[in-house]
């Protein structure tokens, strides 16, 4: 495959800009598919790293809502006398989850734009392309870093 370049950006003629989420599978790198999935323009890099990150973060974000929900609803059924589910303990783990989750958006949308900037920067100054996994990838360290300084003994360790 002859591949055509123009200008020192490096884009392909005829590029299009891949749709969001478009991650192939890197095995089998001659498809066409895979060479699709490259991210040439710092605002697609910058969009597809700000998308990934809101996805990650709420998702993780929901479903520790959704476990602290289920965890204070059972408490409190247990410590109730007439051992049944009411309407207000719904409603509050209803609101614990939509809470987990607005903070989880919230922190995806701060940590997406300042971590597409920086990334999209570093690939423009580089005259670099980048694969659309990498966003995938930065937004799982994200979260994984989330993880990490939420303990007590790491956050005062780093």
């Amino acid at each position: 495959m002859v591949k055509i370049f123009v200008s020192s950006s490096n884009v392909p003629i005829g590029y299009v800009v891949p749709r969001f989420p478009s991650i192939f599978w890197p095995l089998g790198a001659q498809s066409d598919e895979f060479h699709a999935s490259y991210l040439y323009f710092a605002r697609d890099m910058w969009r597809f790293t700000f998308y990934w990150t809101i996805v990650m973060f709420a998702g993780f974000y929901y479903f520790t809502g959704l476990l602290a929900g289920l965890i204070y609803l059972r408490n409190r059924v247990r410590n109730s006398k007439p051992s049944s589910i009411s309407a207000l303990m719904l409603v509050e783990s209803v609101a614990i989850v939509f809470i987990y989750t607005s903070v989880g958006v919230t922190q995806g949308v701060i940590v997406g734009a300042i971590v597409g900037l920086l990334l999209s920067s570093v690939y423009k100054a580089g005259s670099l392309y980048m694969s659309s996994w990498i966003p995938f990838v930065w937004s799982i360290a994200g979260i994984l870093f989330n993880v990490g300084s939420s303990y007590s003994l790491s956050s005062v360790v780093l």
